[in-house]
C-alpha cells in the first residue's frame, strides 16, 4: 500500500539548494524564545551582536546579559539569573552551528538573517570542529508581529520564559501559549521542505500537507524514503514540539488530533492558500551568503546509502581523489571530520591519549561558592597564616581536616598552632589519619600559582574517537571521517587495536575490542545515554558502550591515497581487504577541466592552450614506446590545482613559475628521473632543471615535441 504523501508544489519555479543543508535545530521553542527575549530586551533594533569570543566557544556579550536580566527580572522576579544566562548559553543561538540557524530563522519562520561578524568567515567555517564564532543578527518584521502579541500581555513573556528553560508552561498560561504558536504556524507557512518519494523528490511546504490531509483520521508521511534535510529536519523538530496549531507529530507522521479541529484547518488552509496566491514566491532565499558548493548535497548521483563504510580512493597524482570525496560527502552535511596522515602520525594521534593542557585557576572558572571562598581566604596576602586557618577551621572541622595547612602544605609562615575537632591546641599531635586522602582531594587544587595556570593532563580524543562518539550519540545521522594519503603513515600503527573493527558486516564491527580504563573513562564522560547515570544502573547494552568498542553503521571512514607516491608505507593485505578500492584513472575527470586556458612560454614567446589538451599530449608521449610510464604516474587533471588554474590568466607570470615547479619539476625529478631526455625533446644542452626550464620558457609546448596542439586566442579567454 503507497504511503499518503505531500503533494507536490506547482508554484515555485526554482529549487533552493540549501534544501539539502543537513541541520537541525534540536530545541525549538526554546531557540525562537531566546531569540525573542534578546531582541524584546535590546531595544527592539534591527541588528543585535549577541555574542562574543571566549576561546572555542562563543557567550553572551556583557550588554546583552544586562540587558536580558533586567527583562527576565521584570517577567519573574524570583527566578536566578545565573541560572538563566547558563541555560542560554548552552542554547542553540551559542551551541548550534551557523548553516543550521540560517535554515530555522530564514528558511523556516523568516525571523531574522544571521552572519559571522567576520564577514570573511565562509559559512561552513563552524562544520568540522567544535569551534563556534561570534554571530550577529539581522531582524526581520517579522519580529513585529509576534511583539504585537507579545507586548499586548505579560504572561506572554511568561510563556517564553517557560519555554527558554525548557519546563513545561503552567496550565493558567496555556491560552497564550496556543496564541503564540498560532503566529508561529502563520509564519512558517513559507516553509519549503524538501523529501524523497522512491526516486522522485517531492518539494512542499506547510499547505501541501493541509491539502494531503483529506479526512479527520488521515495520516501523512514527511519522513519520506531517505534522511531528512534542511528545512525540513527544522520543521519536524518544531512539529514534535507542537509548534503548528493543527498538526499532530508522531513517529514521522502528521494528523489532526480532532475533527472539530480538522474542520478550522481546512478553513485555516483557504486562508493560507489566498496568502499564497497575493505573494510571489520563490525558493531562492535572496541575499543569503550561503556557499551552495559547501552545504548542498548532491542531486544527482546516488543516496549516501550506496557508498561503502570504509573506502579508499586512489589513483595517480592530480586525478581528483580528494575532489571525488568531497563531492560525494556532501549528503553527510555537517558531520565530517578530515584529518591527513603523514610519517610521524601515530596511535596516539588518531585514536586519542591523555597530554598535559593548561587549566585556569582563575576564580571566575570556579562554579562552587563554597570552594571560591576557600580560595579568597588563602589568596589573601593581608593574613597571617594563623588568621587564614582560624577562619577554615569551622569550616573544616566537621570534615576531621583541622590539619588542613598541614596536609596541604600552603602555609610557609611559623609558629601558627592547629586545633584539634574540641577547640584544644593540637600540639605535638601532626598525624595524618588514613581517612584524610578522600576527604581533602576536592581542596587540592585550590591553590593558584603565580600565573593563574597549571598544568593538567587530560584524555585529549583524535579524529576517530570525535566522530565514533558522534556517531553513536546521533544513531540517526550519518557520519564521515575522511583520510587524506593514508599510505603516508604507517597504518597498521596507526589503527592499531581499531584495525579489527573495520571488518563489518552490514555497516557494524563484527567484532568487537575491549577498551582501555582511558578510553572507558572519555566513553562514560561523552556517551549521552550514559551521562547522570551509575554504573550499576547501566543497561547490558549501556555497559558495552563503554567496555567496548563498535564502530556504528552511521559511521563511515574514506580515504584517499596516491598510487604514484614512492617512500610510503606498505599496506598488507589483511588491513586492504577490509576496505573498498576505487579507482580513479588519470582521465575520469577531465571534464571539470577542459574550460581552462594556460599560458606558456615567455613574455616574447607567449602562447595559449588548453590545460587538459597539453596534459594529454604529455601523457601520451609518457606511455609511448620511448618512455613506457606506468599509468600511475601520468598527469591528472587535478595535477595542477583548479585555484591555480582559474588565475592562470590573470598572473602569468606565476602560473609558469607554478607549471615549471609542478609538471617539469615532477617530470625531471620523478617520473622520467631515468630517462629525462625522452620527454624533454627539444631541450639542447645540459640537462638540469634550471636550463630544462628556460628551454620552456622559450619554446613552450615545444619542449616536449609537441606540434599539434590548438592555440587559442587571448581574447577568446572567457
Amino acid at each position: 500500500m503507497k504511503m499518503n504523501r505531500p503533494k507536490s508544489m506547482q508554484v515555485y519555479k526554482e529549487i533552493d539548494l540549501k534544501l539539502g543543508i543537513k541541520s537541525s535545530l534540536p530545541k525549538v521553542k526554546s531557540t525562537l524564545s531566546l531569540l525573542t527575549l534578546l531582541w524584546i530586551s535590546n531595544d527592539k533594533g534591527a541588528d543585535l551582536r549577541y555574542s562574543i569570543q571566549s576561546g572555542t566557544k562563543i557567550v553572551m556579550s556583557e550588554e546583552c546579559r544586562d540587558n536580558l536580566k533586567l527583562c527576565i527580572q521584570n517577567i519573574d522576579a524570583g527566578i536566578d539569573f545565573d541560572t538563566v544566562l547558563e541555560k542560554a548559553e548552552s542554547n542553540c543561538l551559542f551551541q548550534s552551528q551557523l548553516e543550521a540557524l540560517i535554515v530555522a530563522f530564514e528558511l523556516v519562520w523568516k525571523l531574522a538573517k544571521i552572519k559571522f561578524t567576520d564577514s570573511g568567515k565562509a559559512n561552513s567555517a563552524e562544520r568540522t570542529g567544535n569551534a563556534r564564532y561570534t554571530k550577529v543578527l539581522t531582524f526581520t518584521s517579522n519580529m513585529d508581529i509576534i511583539d504585537v502579541i507579545v507586548s499586548s500581555n505579560d504572561n506572554y513573556l511568561k510563556v517564553l520564559l517557560a519555554w527558554l528553560m525548557e519546563k513545561e508552561v503552567d496550565s493558567a498560561l496555556s491560552i497564550y501559549e496556543d496564541r503564540l504558536i498560532k503566529v508561529l504556524t502563520c509564519l512558517s507557512e513559507d516553509a519549503i521542505c524538501k523529501l524523497k518519494d522512491g526516486e522522485e523528490d517531492i518539494i512542499f511546504n506547510p499547505l501541501s500537507v493541509y491539502d494531503a490531509l483529506d479526512s479527520y483520521d488521515a495520516q501523512i508521511d514527511v519522513n519520506g524514503d531517505g534522511e531528512a534535510k534542511g528545512a525540513l529536519r527544522v520543521v519536524k523538530g518544531a512539529l514534535n514540539e507542537g509548534l503548528n496549531t493543527y498538526l499532530e507529530y508522531n513517529g514521522g507522521k502528521v494528523s489532526v488530533e480532532t475533527e472539530e479541529l480538522f474542520l478550522d484547518m481546512q478553513q485555516y488552509a483557504n486562508r493560507v492558500r489566498a496568502y499564497h496566491s497575493l505573494k510571489y514566491i520563490k525558493l531562492n532565499a535572496d541575499n543569503v551568503e550561503v556557499e551552495s558548493e559547501d552545504i548542498t548535497e548532491t542531486l544527482s548521483g546516488g543516496e549516501e546509502n550506496d557508498f561503502a563504510t570504509n573506502r579508499i580512493v586512489f589513483g595517480a597524482p592530480g586525478t581528483g581523489k580528494s575532489h571525488r570525496l568531497e563531492i560525494d560527502s556532501k549528503c553527510f552535511g555537517n558531520n565530517i571530520e578530515r584529518v591527513t596522515f603523514h610519517p610521524s602520525y601515530s596511535y596516539a594521534n588518531f585514536i586519542g591519549t591523555y597530554k598535559p593542557t593548561m587549566i585556569s585557576n582563575d576564580l571566575p572558572w570556579l562554579v562552587d561558592d563554597e570552594k571560591k571562598n576557600v580560595i579568597a581566604v588563602l589568596q589573601d596576602k593581608s593574613k597571617t597564616a594563623q588568621e587564614k586557618y582560624d577562619l577554615l577551621y569551622d569550616k573544616f572541622k566537621g570534615e576531621g581536616l583541622t590539619r588542613l595547612p598541614l596536609l596541604l602544605g600552603i602555609y610557609t609562615d611559623d609558629g601558627f598552632k592547629t586545633r584539634k575537632m574540641d577547640g584544644t591546641d593540637a600540639v605535638g599531635d601532626n598525624s595524618v589519619e588514613r581517612n584524610h586522602g578522600k576527604a581533602i582531594r576536592p581542596y587540592l587544587n585550590l591553590q593558584v600559582n603565580s600565573s593563574g595556570k597549571e598544568i593538567s593532563y587530560e584524555y585529549v580524543p583524535g579524529p576517530f574517537m570525535r566522530i565514533y562518539t558522534q556517531a553513536i550519540n546521533h544513531p540517526e545521522e550519518k557520519f564521515l571521517l575522511i583520510i587524506e594519503e593514508i599510505n603516508r603513515a604507517n597504518v597498521a600503527a596507526v589503527f592499531g587495536d581499531v584495525f579489527q573493527l573495520l571488518d563489518r558486516k552490514n555497516g557494524v564491527s563484527e567484532y568487537p575490542i575491549a577498551t582501555s580504563e582511558d578510553i572507558k573513562t572519555f566513553l562514560l564522560n561523552n556517551l549521552e545515554c550514559l551521562k547522570g547515570k551509575k554504573i550499576d544502573e547501566f543497561s547490558e547494552e549501556e555497559s558495552k558502550l563503554y567496555q567496548e568498542m563498535r564502530i556504528p553503521d552511521n559511521m563511515f571512514i574514506w580515504a584517499t591515497m596516491n598510487s604514484a607516491d614512492q617512500g610510503v608505507f606498505p599496506m598488507d593485505t589483511a588491513f586492504k581487504r577490509r576496505w573498498e578500492f576505487e579507482y580513479i584513472g588519470v582521465d575520469d575527470e577531465a571534464k571539470e577541466v577542459e574550460k581552462y586556458i594556460i599560458p606558456i612560454g615567455d613574455k616574447e614567446h607567449r602562447k595559449y592552450v588548453k590545460w587538459n589538451d597539453l596534459r594529454v599530449r604529455i601523457n601520451d608521449i609518457l606511455v609511448s614506446d620511448e618512455c613506457k610510464v606506468n599509468e600511475d604516474k601520468l598527469l591528472g587533471p587535478f595535477f595542477i590545482s583548479k585555484n591555480m588554474l582559474e588565475s592562470a590568466c590573470e598572473n602569468e607570470e606565476r602560473f609558469i613559475k607554478a607549471f615549471e615547479s609542478k609538471v617539469i619539476m615532477y617530470l625531471f625529478e620523478d617520473a622520467m628521473k631515468m630517462r629525462p631526455k625522452n620527454i624533454f625533446k627539444k631541450h639542447e644542452g645540459k640537462m638540469t632543471f634550471s636550463a630544462i626550464c628556460k628551454t620552456f620558457e622559450e619554446k613552450g609546448e615545444g619542449l616536449f615535441g609537441i606540434s599539434d596542439i590548438e592555440y587559442i586566442e587571448k581574447e577568446e579567454q572567457e
